[in-house]
């Protein structure tokens, strides 16, 4: 092969791959604002989120936890409020006749 054949190959080939490079910065360049936007509302979406959940678990700690699980939904939150319903019941009943007379006495406001 001659030298200026060869030659003439290398400039193409030197040609093309800055040409792509070229085509790629230019690529690059269109993408980084809609990659910085992207990158700023996640960053809204996330603290917009964090926030909720504080408010929710600040709403649950000044409500006290057995009222805000009384709330939840669906089957599980129908099985806990009957669960919560049936210990109310059954800690009435132990109070009002299964504690020990010292106790009925101390809760009526009498002596032990």
């Amino acid at each position: 092969m001659p030298a200026h054949r060869l030659e003439l190959l290398v400039d193409g080939l030197f040609e093309k791959i800055n040409a792509d490079l070229g085509e790629l910065l230019r690529a690059l360049d269109r993408a980084i604002p809609l990659a910085t936007r992207t990158s700023d509302l996640g960053r809204r979406v996330f603290g917009t989120l964090e926030q909720e959940r504080a408010g929710l678990v600040k709403e649950r700690d000044g409500r006290g936890v057995v009222e805000w699980l009384g709330e939840v939904g669906g089957w599980k939150g129908r099985q806990l409020r009957r669960d919560l319903q049936l210990c109310r019941r059954s800690a009435e009943g132990v109070k009002v006749s299964g504690a020990p007379k010292c106790v009925r006495q101390r809760d009526s406001g009498g002596l032990i």
